[in-house]
């Protein structure tokens, strides 16, 4: 009778061990980064159609020639700064809306901001000293939950002693791409088309985390914009 209680009491122990055991495995398998999400990124809130696109981007490519037709120098510095910034913005959103059409946002939102910076001696291009302007894109935090630092969505960089583009990075997962002459944006968004590259995809910056973690930073960030209605009242 005994080897028989204890054989039992083995058996009941296995298997409570056993569904302890992948209890926890399914929960961590829960919990665990979603590797197609992480890969594709999540689904647009404001995608444009191929129309809206086309006329945003002739627009845009309208008002840079006119203000670079303004000018003899193509030297940014010695632009009006009213003229200068006018520029800026219409030449960085004519690069987001043929690399990064995903991230162009027509709702109201803060910026775009302007600073003008440095190429450091790691300059991928090799330019270091040269001097650009960095365009920075930002999303409305009422209207889209984005995990990156200050909602900020895109930058463009554009070389102040040319007019030309420098870099597109996108700030929710922090990919990029390059440009050089002669062709600059034009090139990357040919090699797009042919497939050899691909337009950037929709992140929020919450594709790579884990769903506790993730629902913990959301809740930060609904924290934060709570605070800050509370300071403009």
């Amino acid at each position: 009778m005994k080897t028989i209680a204890y054989y039992l009491f083995a058996v009941i122990i296995t298997i409570s061990c056993n569904s302890i055991f992948y209890t926890a495995l399914a929960q961590n398998k829960q919990n665990r980064v979603d590797p197609e999400r992480a890969k594709n990124g999540s689904v647009n809130p404001y995608p444009l159609s191929e129309k809206q696109r086309k006329n945003f981007l002739n627009e845009a490519e309208r008002l840079a020639t006119s203000y670079k037709a303004k000018y003899t120098n193509p030297d940014l510095s010695t632009w009006l700064e009213s003229d200068r910034n006018a520029y800026l913005i219409a030449r960085s959103r004519r690069v987001a809306l043929l690399i990064a059409p995903v991230y162009y946002r027509t709702y109201p939102s803060k910026g775009p901001v302007i600073t003008l910076d440095t190429a450091s001696k790691s300059d991928p291009l090799g330019k270091e000293g040269k001097t650009y302007y960095r365009i920075l894109f930002y999303a409305n935090p009422e209207l889209e939950d984005i995990a990156g630092k200050n909602d900020e969505l895109l930058s463009i960089d554009i070389w102040e002693e040319n007019g030309e583009a420098r870099e597109i990075l996108c700030r929710t997962v922090g990919r990029s791409y390059y440009f050089s002459p002669p062709d600059w944006e034009d090139s990357v968004y040919e090699d797009i088309q042919k497939g050899i590259r691909r337009s950037f995809r929709y992140f929020t910056g919450y594709e790579f985390m884990d769903p506790i973690t993730e629902k913990y930073a959301r809740n930060i960030k609904k924290e934060k914009r709570e605070k800050e209605r509370e300071i403009q009242k």
